[in-house]
């Protein structure tokens, strides 16, 4: 059984989906607030039943009246029906598609939430809402059933989730189920809690489990189960649920997913993944040295946690490891001159443990140096765990100098570091493991110490495959992050995103080490020339900026790289430390166009105020180091902006899903980008020429939408839009026509 809470199931290609339902008020009156939502399906065998819970609150002062509709998209096949609300079980009825265009109608005609304007050419459920008194809450309980198909192992969850969107000035949409922490008489509009939860069981392996939306849990139970869950609210992520995951007899899963506009370079997702369930032989055996920094200002409580992290990697060592243990201050002690294994040699070690002191300076250069003279054989994958707490203060200081001594030894070794505190230099600690195919990690004063590094530990203890290559086959791909593949372990999973020239089908091929030999994965895969995935560019772009942050870090800052950097965050919407996107009322602007490199001013086609506007409606601009502190770039490596920065360019290269900023006013919408400028969302490119300006919500308005449905969804974003279509850059707001038939409407447009 496959039990989920979400709400369809849709093939990998599909792309409409089941909406949540909503409340269409009476004439007159408001509507209730959605405090609760839940999303529960159990899949036997391909048959989906669902069930929908939501609770509605009225917070006014005032008995409230509606009609409740749950949006059914044309690709849903339905078998049952049913309906409770308060413990009563109510009957409702099926609109057909004609019937629902009639609902679409009364939304745009009634200026109803914009969020609403997506569900076009849907067919409704509706039953009408009792009146329902102040204070009182009223559970909605929608169970139905739907047959769902897999499609070439790869299967798409999504549950398109509308919110409350607010533009413009003036009296603005009616809006429903406010779930934002909104100011409103009495007190303040509470939050919507949301529960998702996917249980997921097959008769064949499940292998790839990825949500670009959400921030899930994702427990696997074994190899043909596993457990992903969401919990939140509205505010935290307020996009559709989308879950992707593949199923697959193959010892390893291979999955690719791609994005590509007409006429542009695509965007590829590999996503590669072991069995949840492995023999122990299949696990390498690995050799680990554990150095420790227990100079003086690791004194009392950090040297506690310190221990007990190092402790609980000793104990995770299978019987297979071999193990090195140094701690080190002024001087540097190792446990032996030789690996160690075995019971016996981990009961020493944690002796050992036990009686370390805080005192003395920090020789990180001295233990680096003996860390890395521990040589490993054969194939076995060989990893430095570095803990410290502290700048180098004794030995070479020099930071170019100790990170060119390390490179001189480490050979094919991975070095992972961790820096307690913010007196650490985190440029050392960052490029002594981006450049040994590690990762570097940061322990706040307030974090627990043996927490995060055993929850590290655990996730590396278990490798699977090591030095492993991609291949693409014939496909011409560019700039793909990362660039040097990391080890794949039990439990992870592999996420790679880069560019391609011209689609087309081909093999992908994925060799890596287990043990003593070469293994080889194949998986065929389509490069289409579909735009389906439109999430991917904005990742692309999160990765790509990291890289040249990184670049600028190493080598210095060029104009170039900082152009560059400008211009991928401006294109797709993401912060940097160069660019900033300032949504100001009043003053005129200017910005540096990415398609022309220069700054340049440009007049909003009948703005009151006379604002300038650039080619994404934004103010972008170069900010000092200092400045930039505040976004991701810090003016020195040492401290807590130096902390924080390295933290935030780490999640910049290693996330698997882009994180949306509403801070910066930026919006993406069917892979354009729109920037808030003076209340406006003004998409990308616009340069400032004729527009064609409609007042939102008038006649002319609502006769675009019925002749044009597809332009509802960017509509959601507001009262006050700039956007192109059809070759005319349209202009929604106070000020334009007001009266213009569907058929004129055709002529202007075509």
């Amino acid at each position: 059984m496959i039990r989920l809470f979400v709400l369809t199931f849709c093939l990998a290609t599909a792309a409409a989906a089941l909406g949540q339902g909503f409340i269409l008020p009476a004439r007159g009156s408001g509507v209730p607030d959605l405090i609760e939502h839940e999303v529960e399906v159990d899949i036997s065998r391909q048959v989906a039943t669902s069930r929908v819970h939501q609770v509605f609150e009225n917070n006014t002062a005032a008995t409230l009246e509606g009609i409740y509709y749950f949006p059914i998209p044309r690709e849903a096949t339905v078998t049952e029906f049913a309906m409770w609300i308060d413990g009563k079980r109510l009957e409702g009825e099926i609109l057909d598609q004609k019937e629902g265009r009639k609902i679409y109608e009364q939304i745009v005609r009634r200026n109803i939430d914009p969020a609403l304007l997506e569900y076009a050419d849907h067919a409704f459920f509706r039953i009408n809402i009792y009146p329902l008194p102040p204070g009182v809450k009223r559970t909605i309980e929608l169970h139905y059933s739907q047959v769902n198909i897999y499609k070439g192992g790869l299967a798409r969850y999504r549950y398109p989730l509308h919110g409350t969107l607010h533009g413009g000035r003036g009296t603005g949409p009616v809006h429903l189920h406010r779930d934002l922490p909104l100011e409103k008489a009495g007190g303040r509009t509470p939050p919507c809690r949301q529960r998702f939860e996917v249980n997921l069981s097959s008769g064949v392996p499940l292998k790839n489990l990825y949500s670009p939306s959400h921030d899930v849990k994702i427990d696997r139970i074994s190899n043909t189960r596993a457990r992903i869950s969401y919990r939140g609210d509205r505010s935290e992520s307020g996009g559709d649920f989308v879950l992707y995951y593949s199923v697959s007899h193959e010892d390893l899963g291979l999955s690719a997913l791609c994005h590509r506009e007409a006429g542009e370079d695509g965007y590829f997702m590999v996503l590669v993944a072991p069995p949840a369930e492995i023999d122990e032989q299949e696990i390498l055996a690995k050799d680990v040295v554990l150095v420790l920094d227990t100079s003086g200002s690791m004194a009392g409580e950090k040297i506690e946690q310190a221990r007990d992290a190092v402790t609980s990697c000793l104990n995770m060592l299978r019987s297979s490891d071999r193990f090195a243990l140094i701690t080190f201050s002024s001087t540097v002690r190792c446990l032996d001159d030789e690996w160690l294994s075995g019971p016996a040699a981990r009961r020493r070690a944690l002796k050992s443990i036990e009686d370390v002191k805080a005192r003395g300076g920090t020789n990180i250069d001295a233990a680096l140096k003996r860390a890395l003279s521990f040589a490993s054989e054969g194939r076995r994958p060989l990893s430095v765990v570095f803990i410290t707490d502290g700048c180098p203060t004794v030995g070479i200081t020099d930071v170019p100098a100790l990170l060119e001594r390390a490179a001189e030894n480490s050979g094919s070794v991975r070095i992972f570091s961790f820096g307690l505190g913010y007196d650490v230099n985190t440029y050392l600690l960052d490029k002594l493991a981006q450049d040994n195919r590690g990762t570097a990690d940061y322990i706040a004063p307030e974090e627990n110490i043996e927490t995060k590094i055993s929850d590290f530990f655990e996730t590396v203890s278990s490798p699977v495959l090591t030095d492993l290559r991609l291949d693409l086959g014939g496909i011409e791909a560019y700039d793909v992050f990362p660039a040097e593949l990391p080890d794949l372990f039990i439990n992870s999973q592999l996420l790679i995103v880069g560019r391609y020239r011209d689609p087309g089908r081909s093999t992908i091929e994925l060799s890596g080490r287990s043990r003593d030999r070469t293994v080889d994965f194949s998986y065929g895969a389509n490069f289409s020339a579909e735009a389906d995935n439109d999430y991917l560019p904005r990742l692309w772009a999160s990765r790509k900026i990291a890289y040249l942050l990184d670049e600028i870090r190493t080598s210095g800052e060029s104009a170039e790289l900082v152009e560059e950097i400008k211009s991928l965050s401006q294109e797709y919407g993401v912060m940097s430390p160069y660019t900033s996107f300032l949504v100001q009322e009043d003053e005129p602007m200017a910005a540096v166009l990415p398609d022309r490199g220069r700054r340049d001013t440009a007049p909003l086609s009948g703005d009151k105020k006379g604002a300038a506007f650039s080619a994404g409606g934004v103010r972008t601009e170069s900010v000092s180091r200092h400045q930039a502190a505040d976004l991701f770039a810090a003016p020195s490596a040492v401290g807590k902006a130096a902390v924080d920065a390295s933290l935030q360019m780490k999640e910049l290269r290693e996330s698997d899903r882009f994180k949306e900023q509403p801070a910066a006013g930026v919006r993406r919408l069917e892979n354009r980008t729109f920037h808030l400028r003076d209340s406006f969302w003004i998409e990308s490119g616009y340069d400032g020429i004729k527009t064609v300006d409609v007042v939102h919500g008038s006649e002319a308005y609502v006769n675009l939408l019925l002749c044009y449905p597809e332009l509802g969804r960017f509509m959601t974003l507001g009262e006050r839009i700039v956007l192109r279509f059809k070759g005319v850059y349209l202009r929604i707001g106070d000020e334009g026509v007001e009266n213009r038939s569907r058929q004129q409407w055709r002529r202007v447009l075509g």
